[in-house]
């Protein structure tokens, strides 16, 4: 079974798709799950915990109807056309990542790619 029904499945079978759950109780799951990951303790509760996070915000993407495997790879494309502040990039170079990533403010803006989300719709099929 795919991750997009898989996932369905889940909200489905927990009533996540009930009228009253919205993006607010999401939210709240995705807090509670944010605060599991710092109070980790173990490489397997920071898994867990990251894992539940990408489960909850997929089920908030498939109710909206979005193809999350779409919807990532779009999301890839679009991360991945950055470029990193090369003072930053030579920074981490020599000393190893840290703080946010920074993207490089002289980047040529046709190299850059905007997801299009769109095309990661489910588009319904009407059979007569």
């Amino acid at each position: 079974m795919s991750t997009n029904r898989r996932i369905r499945r889940f909200n489905e079978e927990r009533g996540m798709l009930a009228k009253g759950f919205n993006l607010k109780t999401a939210y709240s799951m995705l807090a509670e799950e944010l605060q599991e990951l710092v109070d980790a303790d173990n490489e397997h509760e920071t898994v867990d915990a990251l894992a539940d996070l990408i489960v909850i915000a997929s089920g908030e993407l498939s109710k909206l109807d979005y193809d999350i495997e779409d919807v990532m790879d779009e999301t890839l494309l679009e991360i991945e056309s950055r470029k990193q502040n090369p003072l930053q990039a030579d920074e981490w170079r020599r000393k190893g990542a840290s703080g946010k990533w920074l993207k490089d403010k002289n980047q040529d803006k046709k190299t850059l790619y905007t997801a299009d989300y769109s095309k990661c719709q489910f588009k319904c099929k009407v059979i007569i």
